[in-house]
This record gives structure tokens, C-alpha cells and sequence, in this order.
């Protein structure tokens, strides 16, 4: 037999190092996305002006939807790999990267169908006049075809993540944000308009893909292309399907609001949303990036069996979402309309009640989307793949019957409720999965409920009270209330075991130590 086989790719894993230098890369990942963001969109509304960065979200949103006929080969990827890596042979691991590889080069005319529906469609869609007809259509085009470009570099990164290695690419993603949006600000001031900023996302893309090729070449000396057979692509294109089914009703769920504000509303009324959005966002998207960053190294734990350390992991990382929350949900409620003012400047801010339901929503997505990782972790998806769909069902329906009224409050609304099916379902599969027993309804569930409530409810009353005319003052304050805050609920907040937890975990880990040794 062939020594390659025979090879195993175990090693002594540092987990907490790694999980950490994972959540510091995209950490800082996540936080220049926030800056260029901050930098470049106040630029890109004043190009385009506010019709067209509203027609811009909605493509961007649109485009995505081309992805119905991805088989998320790359997700199967990630998940088998993370699964695999301490038991299985290198040539296995080769072999899982050629399914996948073969897989989604079988999927990409669908994708050029469905994509080629979605660019006729895409005026219609959002509502321009029939004078800006060919150049949506265009822009449109583009984008798709960047997409299918990422999807390239997606298996890559798959490869990286899965090996639990996403800190290796450490300020590469970061360096490509910045370099995308210096590119996007250069096209605005030079006029290229819509069909420029389109341009650029295919030439990062390629970019982009080229940089994560090299990184896994790098860094996983076992990466490369193996052998691969009918009923490994068969069996690998089942386990994808599960997938798909998720990303579909993801999409239909998660990447919907903003065509269907346009749709029944106006692009006007989804940049104001958009822009109302940005804060609750960015925090959604810090803490999303410390579970990221911990996820993967759990899937080796799911591989073993070893279910007790995956309910320690699940409650620290509720407990970090809790913290979060409390401190920097609060200063969001309290400053987002000085924040949009000082920003785009007045008229953007959607109300003070929209604010608060925009935050709920990132604060439900990112609690059954913390849940819902670990359940992609086991590989066994139908049960979410079900609740998915029943949501996406009831947040589409409703939306149709409360937007055209109610508007950005309908669509909070519809989402909302939707979701509630997500917020308590992904939880009990994820009980079921690793055998927790545990009772709801204990101390170290209902204390930071019940004073993460009370302080959003303050806050939602005394914001039409705050305002903040000056960069400095708003950042002075922003800090001081998140100062305050932070060492206010790890006294309320916390039970003296999920402090000493917290404290014994994050003292294992070298903050300055930038490998996982």
C-alpha cells in the first residue's frame, strides 16, 4: 500500500490558542470590513446618489441568489475536513478536496441559468426607470460572475478553516478589503458609477483567490487533488444537497429584506434602511467573528465524540454573545442616530422603534446563528433544513402583508417573527445532537436575559433623548458607556460559576503568542 495513504494527519491540537487566533483574524477582519465601510459608503451614496446605492444593496443582495444552484460543495468541505482531520489518511483528505472541486464545476451552469433569470429580472426587481434598463442588467451580469469567481477561492478557504488554520491567513483578507475599497472610491471619483464598482468586485475576486491558494499551499502540506469515484461524488453530492437546502432557504430568509423593501417600497426607503442597519450589524458581525474563529476546532471534538466539551464550548461562547450584547447592543439603542447623523447626515435614520427592532433581529440572528454552526458541525442537517424553510415561509408572508403599510417597522416585524422558529428550534436540535439534559431555565440562562432586557428597554426609552453633535463626543461617550457597561454585567450579569469559567478559559490563552503551539 502506498506510504501516502498510510499517512495521518494527527496533531497535537493547542484548542483555545487556536480558537483564539482564529477569532483575532477575523476579528480583524471583520473590523476593517467596518472601517472601509464607514469610509467608503458615505462616498459611494454621494456618487451614485441614493437611488442607485439602494439599486446597488438590492443587486448585491439579488446576486446572491444565483446561488440556488450551488450545492454548497464548499460548506461539505469545511465540515468533513474539520470532521476528518485527526483520523483521516492524507490521500483521503485529497480525495475529499477533488470531490468538491469536481462538484462545483458541475453546478456552475445552473448557476449561469439561474443568474441569467436574475439579470433580466433585476429592474423590475428594483423598480428603476426603463431608461436604466441595459446598465442594471450589466451591473448585474458582473456581479454574478464575480460571485462565481469566489467560489474558486471558497474551496480554499474551506481547506483552511476545516484544518482549523484560518489564523494563517492573518490580515490577508484584510489587506484585500482595504485594496477593494480604495478601488471602489478611485471609480466613483473617476464616474465609472454602478458598472465600475461591479468591475472591481470581479478583479478582487480573482485576486483574492489566488492569495487563499497560495496560503493553503503554505501551510497544509497535504493539500492537493486525489483520486475521486461516481459514489464519492454521489454520496458527497447527497450530504451537499442538505447543504444547498440550507443555503436556499438561508437566502430566501436572511437575503430578502432589501429586494422586498425595494420592491414594495422603494430603493430609497432600503438605503435608509441599510444605513440604519450598519451599527447593529458591525456588532453582529464582531461576534460572529469570535464564533467563527472557535467553531471549526469544535468539529474535532464532534469527530471523537466528545459531546461534554462541546456544551462547554456552546456556554462559553453564550456567555461571550451575552456580554457583547449587553454592552455594545446598549450603546448602539443610545447613539445610532447621532452615529447616522454625524456620518450621511440627517434623513437617513429610519426612527427611533425601527432602531430597536433592527438590533433585536441581529441579536436573534446571532444567538440561533451560534446554534445553528454547531449543528453543521454533526453534517446531519434535515431538521434544520425544515425549520429554515417553515421560517422563510412565515417572514416572506407576513413582510408581503406589513411592508407596503408599515414599511421598514413591517419588515422588522415580519422578520422577527419568522425567525422565532430558528430562535427556539436550533437550540433543542443542538440539545438533542449532544445529549444535554439540561433544564432552560436555569440561573445561567434567565440572569443575563433578564438584565440584557431591562437594559435594552432603558435605553429604547432614553435614546430620543441622546444626541451627540461632534466625532469626538460621540466616540468619547460610545467608549465610556461601553467601559461602563462591560464590567457592570460581568457583576450583574454573570453567576460566580460562569465567571470563574470565563476567567479560567481566557487565562489559558497567550494573547501575544501568534502561533498554536
Amino acid at each position: 500500500m502506498d506510504g501516502s495513504v498510510k499517512t495521518k494527519t494527527v496533531t497535537k491540537e493547542n484548542h483555545k490558542q487556536r480558537a483564539y487566533l482564529n477569532s483575532v483574524t477575523s476579528i480583524l477582519d471583520h473590523v476593517i470590513k467596518q472601517v472601509m465601510g464607514f469610509v467608503v459608503s458615505p462616498i459611494i451614496v454621494n456618487g451614485l446618489g441614493s437611488t442607485f446605492y439602494g439599486v446597488y444593496q438590492i443587486l448585491l443582495e439579488m446576486t446572491g441568489y444565483a446561488d440556488m444552484a450551488d450545492i454548497q460543495t464548499a460548506q461539505v468541505l469545511k465540515w468533513t475536513v474539520a470532521q476528518k482531520r485527526g483520523v483521516a489518511s492524507e490521500e483521503e483528505l485529497r480525495s475529499e478536496v477533488t470531490t468538491a472541486l469536481v462538484l462545483t464545476l458541475l453546478i456552475l451552469p445552473f448557476i449561469f441559468l439561474i443568474g441569467g433569470v436574475l439579470i433580466w429580472y433585476a429592474p423590475i426587481l428594483t423598480n428603476v426607470n426603463e431608461e436604466y434598463y441595459n446598465m442594471v442588467r450589466a451591473a448585474s451580469a458582473i456581479m454574478i460572475f464575480s460571485m462565481v469567481i469566489y467560489k474558486l477561492m471558497d474551496l480554499f478557504e474551506a481547506v483552511l478553516r476545516g484544518m482549523n488554520l484560518g489564523f494563517k491567513g492573518m490580515g490577508a483578507r484584510s489587506m484585500l478589503m482595504i485594496f477593494s475599497g480604495l478601488l471602489k472610491i478611485w471609480v466613483i471619483y473617476q464616474g465609472y458609477g454602478l458598472i465600475g464598482i461591479s468591475v472591481v468586485q470581479v478583479f478582487i475576486g480573482v485576486f483574492t483567490s489566488l492569495v487563499f491558494y497560495w496560503l493553503v499551499k503554505k501551510n497544509i502540506p497535504w493539500f492537493g487533488f486525489g483520486r475521486t469515484d461516481m459514489g464519492k461524488i454521489r454520496s458527497y453530492a447527497k450530504l451537499s444537497g442538505w447543504f444547498m437546502a440550507t443555503m436556499i432557504f438561508s437566502m430566501i430568509l436572511f437575503n430578502s429584506e432589501k429586494i422586498i423593501l425595494g420592491y414594495l417600497v422603494g430603493p430609497e426607503m432600503v438605503t435608509i434602511y441599510v444605513l440604519t442597519l450598519f451599527a447593529s450589524s458591525a456588532m453582529g458581525g464582531l461576534i460572529n467573528a469570535v464564533i467563527s474563529g472557535v467553531v471549526p476546532g469544535i468539529g474535532n471534538f464532534f469527530g471523537k465524540g466528545e459531546f461534554e466539551k462541546i456544551l462547554i464550548s456552546k456556554n462559553l461562547i453564550q456567555s461571550i454573545i451575552w456580554w457583547f450584547t449587553f454592552s455594545i447592543g446598549t450603546g448602539i439603542l443610545l447613539f445610532n442616530q447621532s452615529f447616522l447623523n454625524l456620518w450621511v447626515g440627517e434623513g437617513n435614520y429610519a426612527g427611533y422603534l425601527e432602531n430597536l427592532f433592527i438590533l433585536l433581529i441581529a441579536l436573534q440572528y446571532i444567538f440561533f446563528g451560534a446554534a445553528g454552526s454547531f449543528i453543521n458541525v454533526t453534517l446531519d442537517l434535515k431538521t434544520k433544513v425544515l425549520l429554515t424553510g417553515f421560517s422563510a415561509l412565515i417572514s416572506i408572508g407576513l413582510a408581503f402583508l406589513l411592508v407596503q403599510d408599515f414599511e421598514i417597522l413591517g419588515l422588522c416585524v415580519s422578520v422577527l417573527a419568522g425567525r422565532m422558529v430558528l430562535t427556539f428550534g436550533f437550540p433543542l436540535i443542538l440539545k438533542k445532537k449532544i445529549n444535554d439534559q439540561s433544564s432552560f431555565f436555569t440561573m445561567e440562562n434567565i440572569r443575563p436575559l433578564l438584565i440584557t432586557s431591562i437594559a435594552l428597554i432603558a435605553a429604547s426609552y432614553l435614546q430620543e433623548l441622546v444626541m451627540v453633535n461632534s466625532w469626538l463626543g460621540l466616540i468619547s461617550w460610545g467608549a465610556l458607556t461601553v467601559a461602563v457597561l462591560m464590567p457592570l454585567f460581568w457583576v450583574l450579569g454573570f453567576t460566580h460559576n460562569q465567571r470563574r469559567i470565563l476567567l479560567t478559559n481566557l487565562s489559558k490563552i497567550k494573547i501575544f503568542k501568534i502561533n498554536d503551539r
